[in-house]
């Protein structure tokens, strides 16, 4: 027999070997869920695990697979315990997290690059939600043609539910795109964001043809709506 061709045989039979006794063996994942601002445990948030097989040349092939092979709620002390095995093939696991209350804790979603072997401890981390009310108004209006447009930014660990609440007190209506044109541009916005952390607000208005952009930021508490007033 080649000696090289051997060598080749035998790497291949020990790496298909390898993926086999990944696939076969039990994975035991566990951890603490923790408030990313407090760093307290968070009781009753879902955790749910997909292991992820991606496709193959850039999704063209399309042999793929992902599958749920766990889930779990966490304790009062923010823990978790997952046991599971995954199928052949399996490169790594996303973890799906759900709070008890979506308004007070974003979701999140955590990836493990790395399919562990038997027991792994992985800690978690979502953000606490507040809400911001922005008012706005169109104060020295010029012409039909005047331009409005704002928008907020944050940064924590996992996704808010987005906008909470709408109130109109002008004429005119935001467009599908979320913008407003005209002189009687009035409203309300009350907006989820994260809490115990600042939020980044920016706006551009347009009138005579002149554009301009502004920002600014404000921070927002878990326990007390934040407001800010627009006035262009």
């Amino acid at each position: 027999m080649n000696t090289r061709y051997g060598l080749w045989a035998l790497s291949t039979l020990l790496l298909l070997c390898s993926c086999e006794k990944l696939a076969g063996n039990r994975i035991i994942i566990e951890g603490v869920v923790r408030d990313a601002a407090s760093g307290a445990p968070v009781p009753g948030v879902r955790i749910s695990v997909d292991a992820i097989k991606p496709s193959s040349g850039w999704g063209i092939i399309t042999d793929g697979r992902r599958e749920g092979v766990a889930a779990a709620i966490t304790d009062n002390e923010g823990y978790y315990n997952v046991s599971f095995k995954v199928f052949h093939g399996a490169q790594y696991l996303d973890f799906f997290l759900s709070p008890a209350d979506p308004n007070a804790y974003t979701s999140n979603l955590e990836t493990m690059h790395e399919i562990p072997r038997g027991e792994t401890l992985r800690d978690f981390e979502i953000s606490p939600i507040g809400l911001l009310k922005i008012s706005f108004k169109n104060v020295n209006p010029v012409s039909d043609d005047d331009f409005f447009y704002f928008n907020w930014f944050n940064n924590g660990k996992g996704w808010v539910n987005g906008q909470a609440v709408r109130e109109n007190c002008g004429t005119i209506q935001v467009s599908d795109a979320v913008t407003w044109k005209g002189k009687d541009v009035c409203g309300v916005w009350t907006v989820q964001t994260i809490a115990e952390s600042t939020t980044r607000i920016s706006w551009t208005v347009e009138k005579n043809g002149i554009r301009k952009e502004y920002r600014d930021s404000i921070f927002v508490k878990r326990d007390k709506t934040a407001e800010y007033v627009l006035n262009y």
